[in-house]
């Protein structure tokens, strides 16, 4: 019974028993009988259809077989061979559910990771355009027309990466819910890395 999977474990009972088919049923108050497995021609979906039904303790899980009538020594070995195969199917969606836990762990760790580098991603322009546009409004210094060109560039340098950064939030967000794909294509190493730099030196990376 160890190291078995769910199938090879039934069609296991099924050749050793000389069965039909045999099921593995699990009933719920959701979504009622639904066969989780089976292997073999017609297999049982219900129990009212198998010529030998085999329940698993708490009558979750039954195991079905189609074919000759099993004497009670032999549905007593299936007994154990029932619980062994609900506890592959316990131990698959527990496995599952680990998966799905790690994974929403590692969403949230990234989620967090994007937030802080986006919120320094943000101050940085802002407190440049807003310390640009202060001195700009301040009445006590006099500035040439060299510098006040230079604030000015400053600001628009500044909102043009909060654009850039916003637009690469939007995108993001398209992009974790499935609005738009990524299309993968073949670039220069060179033209990508210097495309990097830039946008890193601009803020906007």
């Amino acid at each position: 019974l160890r190291g078995a999977d769910l199938s090879a474990l039934l069609e296991r009972v099924r050749e050793t028993y000389l069965q039909q088919s045999v099921s593995l049923l699990r009933e719920t108050p959701e979504d009622g009988p639904v066969v989780v497995a089976c292997v073999g021609d017609h297999p049982c979906t219900d129990i009212a259809s198998a010529d030998t039904a085999i329940e698993v303790g708490d009558d979750e899980f039954w195991l079905l077989l189609a074919g000759r009538k099993l004497q009670a020594r032999e549905r007593r070995v299936l007994g154990a061979v029932a619980a062994q195969a609900a506890g592959l199917v316990r131990q698959r969606e527990l496995t599952e559910e680990a998966s799905r836990a790690e994974a929403i762990t590692k969403a949230d760790e990234l989620r967090r990771s994007l937030l802080s580098a986006v919120s320094h991603d943000l101050r940085t322009p802002l407190a440049a355009a807003k310390a640009a546009v202060s001195s700009l409004r301040s009445e006590d210094v006099d500035f040439s027309p060299e510098d006040t060109a230079e604030l000015l560039a400053t600001v628009e340098e500044s909102i043009d990466g909060l654009t850039a950064l916003v637009g690469n939030l939007l995108d993001s967000s398209r992009l974790a819910a499935g609005v738009v794909t990524p299309d993968s294509g073949r670039v220069y190493l060179e033209e990508a890395v210097q495309r990097a730099l830039l946008g890193i030196r601009r803020g906007t990376a």
